[in-house]
Formats: structure tokens, sequence, C-alpha cells
């Protein structure tokens, strides 16, 4: 039996791992390759807040995360700048912040000495299932079940008769690496702005001087009016909407904006085939959901593999798919609700929020459960 893993990014790489583990024999397959360099220098624009799951999952697959180039963070604040509401996370450890490249460069090296574990540098155009067997008419080979992680495009999901449901687009978001006048000491930090939610988390500090990185998510008008000014406004702006949080910010690597929405499949199994990841569940980037949900379907394949003697593929599907289901769309509706609720001017929503956010922050189950739903 040949299990077929497309997407070589951080989630399709422990899949593949989690299955080779297994005993299964398993082709992992991406366009753009396996080599990578680990970052250096200054922080990348692209990281992940990992919760607890994440973590002790790649712990257990030989990667541990650790070292100069990842950020514990003890404690969140959340605040709504329309009213004087806040929440506050912690002060036990909530989780780290990481380079993603870091991750994936970590898990390639693992992956490269895992037995029956084959990394393969083709471009998959379209798979067809036919009987309990997938092909693709570029791969001289047949798979009997088949994991998609390839990321938000869910090109194969789709040639393979999944659908993609698209519940939010038309939105940006800006991710940079900042330096900042004041310390952040391992506080994540995240404003609800009349634009979208911003948030600032820690990085390790650089040459003894405070890092932080910012996401901030926004409509496509507001983000288009952000990219007509200089670098330099635009992190005056920054500085203004976090409300000198982490006092005055400049950059010290290019700014990017990137499209981001949300999107769901119609079904996350189908016969022998698996969506997983961005693939499955593409979410607003807020407090590192979409990365953590990823590693949590990992987590899930890992316990389905383990719990019986024999595989089954269709079964192996459906069982991963029915334990996670749930979690991804009240993830993803928690999301959106956040994101259209808080750029809301209307005064009575504003009082609502409010009342939310300092419902939140003294009901401790409930502040246990939003730290559960982050990782």
């Amino acid at each position: 039996m040949i299990v077929g893993v497309f997407g070589g990014g951080a989630v399709g790489l422990a899949a593949g791992i989690v299955l080779a583990r297994a005993g299964l024999e398993t082709q992992l397959i991406d366009p753009q390759g396996f080599e990578t360099v680990s970052p250096t220098g200054e922080a990348d624009t692209r990281v992940w807040a990992l919760g607890p799951r994440a973590i002790e999952l790649l712990e257990r697959l030989g990667c541990p995360i650790e070292g100069d180039r990842v950020t514990a963070y003890q404690r969140m604040r959340v605040i709504d700048s329309g009213s004087d509401a806040a929440i506050q996370f912690g002060p036990d450890r909530l989780g780290v912040i990481v380079e993603a490249d870091w991750v994936r460069a970590a898990l390639i090296a693992v992956a490269k000495r895992t037995p029956k574990l084959s990394l393969h540098t083709k471009n998959g155009q379209a798979l067809s299932l036919r009987g309990d067997t997938v092909t693709e008419s570029s791969l001289d080979v047949s798979f009997e079940a088949v994991i998609l992680a390839e990321g938000r495009r869910a090109t194969l999901a789709t040639s393979l008769g999944f659908d993609k449901i698209v519940t939010a687009q038309g939105y940006q978001a800006l991710v940079g690496t900042l330096a900042c006048t004041e310390p952040h000491r391992g506080e994540a930090f995240q404003i609800f702005t009349a634009e979208g939610p911003l948030a600032l988390l820690p990085l390790p500090d650089h040459n003894g001087n405070p890092r932080v990185s910012v996401v901030w998510s926004m409509a496509d008008a507001e983000a288009t009016s952000l990219q007509s000014v200089d670098a330099e406004a635009l992190a005056r702006r920054l500085t203004q909407a976090s409300e000198q949080a982490r006092g005055v910010l400049t950059w010290v690597r290019p700014s990017q904006w990137m499209p981001i929405g949300q999107h769901h499949l119609n079904r996350d199994a189908l016969g022998p085939c698996l969506a997983i990841g961005d693939t499955s569940h593409g979410i607003f980037p807020l407090a590192g959901l979409g990365a953590n949900l990823g590693f949590a379907d990992v987590c899930a394949i890992e316990r389905a593999v383990s719990a019986h003697r024999s595989f089954d593929p269709g079964r192996f599907a459906r069982t991963v798919a029915r334990e996670r289901r749930l979690e991804h769309l009240t993830t993803a509706r928690v999301m959106a609700l956040l994101q259209s609720t808080f750029v809301s001017t209307d005064p009575w929503m504003r009082l609502l929020r409010s009342a939310v956010f300092r419902g939140v922050d003294r009901i401790a189950p409930v502040k246990t459960l939003f730290q559960q739903l982050a990782g």
C-alpha cells in the first residue's frame, strides 16, 4: 500500500512522517521541492504562535521547539480600541512564537531520515479517484490513500470532487518584523482596531534590542489605502493603531501584504482521500489558529493509524474527518464573527463588545476554552 501526501508545508511534512512511522509506504509530493535554508539574522515575516498540542506533536516527531529563534510567551493581552474592555490570558506559558520556515526546515531534516518516507519534487495537476485508488496523470504511481495538504488553493482537492466553499473574501493582512522601543516581556498583544485585528507577537531580541512580529488584518479597501503610504509612515500608523503598547515601531525587514479569507470544503473525507490543514479549513490569521488547527489534524491522523492493526484507507479518512469537523467549523465561525463584529462602529455593538470582553475575562472556564481553541 502506498499513501500519497500532496503538499510539503509543515503540516504535510508532519503528516507524512506520522504515516511513515506507522509502517505505511508514504510518498510526499510538493512542486517547490524540499531544499530549504534555516532562517538567520532578523526574524522572517511569517511566524506562528504554536500552542501546546502543536509543540508536543513536533517534539514527538523529533523537532524540539527550542533555541535562540524561539520565543515563549506567558501572557496574551487582548483589548478593544472602541472601549476600555480587555482580556488577559496567562500567566502560565501559553505557547511559543516561531518562524514558519524554521519549523519546516526542522521537519524536512526529520523527513529525509525517516524510513518508508520518500520526497518528490513534482507538480501534480489533477487527481482522479477510480474505485479504491487515486491516480495522477503525470505521476507513475497509484495511491491507495491520499492526504491533501496543499494549502488554501485546494486545487487537487477540487479536482477529486471536493467542493470549496468560500465564506469570506476581500481581506488582506499586513505582516512584518519590527523593532520596538518597549520590551514585550513575553507578552502577545492584540487590539481590535477600526480596520481589523492587529497583533504584535513577541520575537527574540536582536543584538539586545526588542523585536515584534505584526499581523494586521483588514478589508481590501483599507489595505489599498495603507499600501499607498511609505514604510516610515506605515510604521507610524502601526505605532498609533497599537496605542504604543510596544512604544515606537520601526521596520527591520520589508513588510508584506497577503490576501486572506475563509473557506472550508463541503467534506474533509472522500473515499480514501482526506483533506487537512488550510486545504480543508482556511481561516483568518488570528491567534495562530490556522497552524494549530493543521497540526491538530495531524494529531488525529496519529491517533487513527495507531487505533487499528490494519489500515483501511476509507475508514481512516472518515475517522479523522469526524473527529476534526466540529472544531474546524466552530473555530471558523467564531473567527468570522470576531472579524466582522469588531470593525463595527455601531454604539450598541461597542457596548456588546465591552460586555463580552469583561465576561470572558472574569469567567475562567471560558478563558480556558479560548486558550484551548488557540492551540
